[in-house]
């Protein structure tokens, strides 16, 4: 099965196997694992000014949920090639916040 980090090794890729490898990826997210998103979002939000912090939450959480529906339910209508320099850097640096993230939490 291909992943998300696969990609920085293409040259050329279309809309639709792009979408591919995304829903599969966000197939494999669950209720725990928004779960844990949820509870680092309530962590990180100590730091946002008290009147905010829940609208904070409130969208950041949707969001999050939503945009996992949205990839799981979208359909390509064509398949045009990507600009791979712009997906390729998208996705070093989802690559990198990962990294970084697993380095925060476990220094915490």
């Amino acid at each position: 099965m291909e992943t998300i980090d696969d990609i920085p090794s293409y040259q050329k890729m279309g809309r639709k196997k792009f979408f591919t490898i995304l829903r599969s990826e966000a197939n494999l997210i669950g209720l725990q694992d928004i779960m844990q998103a949820s509870l680092f979002l309530i962590d990180d939000a100590k730091y946002v000014q008290g009147n905010y912090r829940k609208e904070y939450l409130e969208s950041y959480t949707q969001a999050f949920i939503m945009r996992i529906q949205e990839v799981k339910a979208h359909h390509v209508k064509n398949d045009e090639l990507l600009d791979m320099v712009e997906v390729q850097d998208a996705v070093r640096l989802l690559q990198e916040q990962e990294k970084l993230l697993y380095l925060f939490l476990a220094i915490k």
